[in-house]
This record gives structure tokens, sequence and C-alpha cells, in this order.
């Protein structure tokens, strides 16, 4: 399911609808009448949202519940965390989302809850579990001073990270370096360019790589951005010069030095 999800909120923050559409649970996707039409609806909710100046930042999950059975369907429930930036600054929502397998777990489709109440949800949905658990949304402003002192902290230790592939990568952060170490033993050096005005945008300028079959080279440039954090856990954004979001994801400290 994580696989899945971090599919999910890659396509959806890059605005890729169609291949986003993929993930949505097929009963809300009728209620729009049919993909084209809720991949349209989509599309002109953000481009109203981003007029009015609401524009989506990061997504990350927290929270996962037990799953049920109900019928021939695995489901699931969790914490959808959004941040998003707004005329009155970043603000930070939490919403339940509804997960749903009838493949055993093998592939996933998702329900987003943040526009529907509870009550609405088990009306329009009476297939889904009385066991599930459907939290209150919550929204609050982000505390930035909180996360950039958090972010100051990001050098002298060790995270790791699971890849879209399932893959273990074990990333070593200092000052100036950052190293990546792939379970395929793959592995990235790269130059860390910081401002500590900016604590929690950070550049990467790639100087060293052992994969040849690698689409990276020498000298690519890469940004992070963490938007996030809880406890030990790194919630980011990464992406290339072109600013296409390559990736959304969350390391956990391991070890400090």
């Amino acid at each position: 399911m994580q696989r899945d999800l971090d599919k999910m909120r890659v396509l959806f923050l890059n605005k890729s609808f169609k291949r986003y559409a993929g993930f949505v649970y097929p009963k809300v996707v009728q209620m729009f009448g049919n993909e084209d039409k809720m991949i349209v609806a989509t599309q002109s909710s953000i481009e109203k949202m981003e007029k009015d100046g609401f524009k989506f930042v990061n997504i990350y999950f927290k929270n996962f519940n037990k799953s049920v059975i109900k019928g021939n369907e695995m489901q699931t429930t969790f914490t959808q965390v959004i941040l998003m930036d707004t005329p009155k600054g970043r603000i930070t929502g939490e919403y339940t989302m509804i997960g749903i397998s009838d493949k055993k777990g093998e592939n996933w489709k998702f329900i987003d809850t943040s526009n529907y109440d509870k009550n609405f949800i088990f009306k329009k949905f009476p297939n889904l579990s009385e066991d599930l658990i459907i939290n209150p949304k919550r929204m609050y402003p982000l505390d930035e001073a909180d996360l950039k002192a958090k972010c100051s902290q990001f050098k002298n230790m060790e995270l790791q990270t699971i890849s879209f592939s399932g893959n273990k990568t074990s990333t070593i952060i200092t000052e100036n370096e950052q190293k990546e170490i792939f379970e395929n033993s793959v592995a990235y050096v790269s130059n860390i360019v910081r401002d500590p005005s900016t604590p929690c945008k950070i550049g990467y300028v790639l100087k060293e790589i052992n994969e040849p079959r690698t689409k990276f080279k020498v000298g690519d440039q890469l940004h992070i951005e963490i938007t996030a954090y809880e406890d030990d856990e790194y919630f980011f954004i990464s992406h290339m010069n072109d600013d296409k979001i390559i990736v959304s994801n969350q390391s956990k400290v391991i070890k400090k030095f």
C-alpha cells in the first residue's frame, strides 16, 4: 500500500491527473460520471484554488490502522496530511484516507475524505466496514519558526528511506556532503549547498556515482525542501532544475553523530 501511495502522491503533486486517476476508488470515479469527467473536475478545482492563492506543497501519510475484511475487500484507514500555501501563510490539514484492495493487498485504491463527512461516507459507500476508524478533520497553521529550527539540525546523521520499489536507502548527511547507499549497492555522493537563512531548502550537486546505467550524471543538481517533521522523521519533496517534483518521501533518523 505504501508503494501505491507514494506513486499516487507524486502523480498528484505533478498534476499527472490521468495516471493519478488509476489510484482512485472506482465508486468515487462513478460519482463524477466517468474518469474523464473526474479529471476535468480535479483540474478545474485546482486551477481555481491556485488562482485564489492556494497551492499544494506536499502530502504525506501517518497513523496507519489495522486492516479489516469486508466481503472480498481488504479495507483500512490512515491520516493524510496536506501542506498548502495560502494567502495567510502555510497551513496543515489532516484528513482520514481510506485504502481498499480487492486483490489481497497487492494493489490499492483510495478514497480521499477531505471533502466528505463521516455520515456521507458510510451512506455513499455502504460496502465499507463500520469498524473503520474515521477521525474528524483538522486544520492548523504550520509553525514555520519551529520547522526552520528543526531543519537547521539536518546534518551529522544517518537516515533511512523506503523507495517506490520498496528498497531501503541509507543516507549519511554531514555539513557539506551527502552519501546515498541503495540496497543494490548503487551509491551517490553529492556536495551540499546550504543557505543558513533558508535551512529547509537544500541544494545538492552530484560528484560521484558508481552506477553507469543511471539517468543521473556528475554535475546534476538536485534540490530538496523539508516541509514537515514528526519526531525523528523528515518529510520532504525533491526536484531537478525544471522544478518537476521527482519524489515526495520521508526519511527516518536512525543514527546521529
